[in-house]
């Protein structure tokens, strides 16, 4: 906070302004302040930088007096207003804490899906998008995700990872077993389960920095 003192202080009866002499302060070093510009205060000549150093606390004292006088008016206005008018400034200025206390319930229980997601490899299969869908928020929402939960869901997510593997493997030794011409669906499959084996691996990274 840069306040101009010369300013401020210019109307007091005891301050006057003297433009030719050096400051009487003396420095950290204990050498006399060679600084020309000063005020003179009560006979004490000042430079503009041990001005700010030595009023610096009682300006920060009468600014926070005055913002504290104006925010308690401005409350007293606010109690006299009408209860829903009320409640719509309580929501304008607590929009994003709400905002953020639903994702934190939302992102919950998507959390609580996969933790209690049975992974094999025919249930995963099976529920492929349902799981997906719930892993998809929480790799949005993650920066979101309490400490306390980030141990538990990297160990699911590297079981997840290791059966979407499993399933990427069974399908290429099954077509190279019988040497069977792969259709596009299973192409299609295939790169579902590498490219979301890939969102885990990023994912749990992410998480690992966090610990």
């Amino acid at each position: 906070m840069k306040i101009k003192y010369q300013n401020l202080l210019n109307n007091t009866d005891n301050i006057t302004i003297i433009m030719a002499s050096n400051c009487s302060c003396y420095t950290k070093n204990n050498r006399k302040c060679k600084n020309k510009l000063y005020i003179s205060i009560n006979n004490k000549k000042i430079c503009y930088i041990h001005a700010q150093k030595e009023f610096y606390n009682y300006a920060l004292i009468i600014q926070t007096a005055w913002i504290t006088f104006k925010k308690n008016k401005i409350f007293q206005l606010y109690l006299k207003l009408p209860d829903d008018i009320k409640n719509e400034i309580k929501l304008s200025i607590h929009r994003d804490y709400y905002l953020k206390k639903l994702l934190k319930k939302f992102l919950n229980n998507k959390i609580n899906f996969i933790v209690n997601f049975d992974i094999n490899i025919n249930n995963l299969m099976k529920n492929i998008n349902e799981l997906y869908n719930n892993y998809s928020y929480i790799f949005k929402y993650k920066f979101l995700i309490e400490n306390n939960n980030i141990t538990d869901i990297i160990k699911i997510a590297n079981n997840t990872n290791q059966t979407c593997l499993d399933i990427i493997t069974d399908i290429e030794q099954t077509y190279i077993l019988y040497n069977q011409i792969v259709d596009q669906d299973m192409i299609d499959m295939r790169n579902f389960y590498a490219g979301f084996t890939y969102e885990l691996f990023e994912f749990n990274i992410w998480l690992s920095n966090k610990l």
